[in-house]
């Protein structure tokens, strides 16, 4: 996957801000969220199974 390059600057409440490190934060938080959900997920299914044997 390429990474986009997002050259936008947006004037929020005055302050100028950089789009590419506001996607940086998200796809960063994003990533984070997998990783988390993949370790409940993973953790449910070892427990799952070693209460079935």
């Amino acid at each position: 996957m390429t990474k986009k390059k997002l050259e936008i600057l947006e004037i929020c409440t005055g302050e100028i801000v950089d789009m590419n490190i506001v996607q940086m934060k998200k796809e960063k938080i994003q990533k984070n969220k997998k990783m988390f959900f993949g370790e409940i997920i993973k953790n449910c299914f070892v427990s799952a199974f070693l209460k079935a044997e």
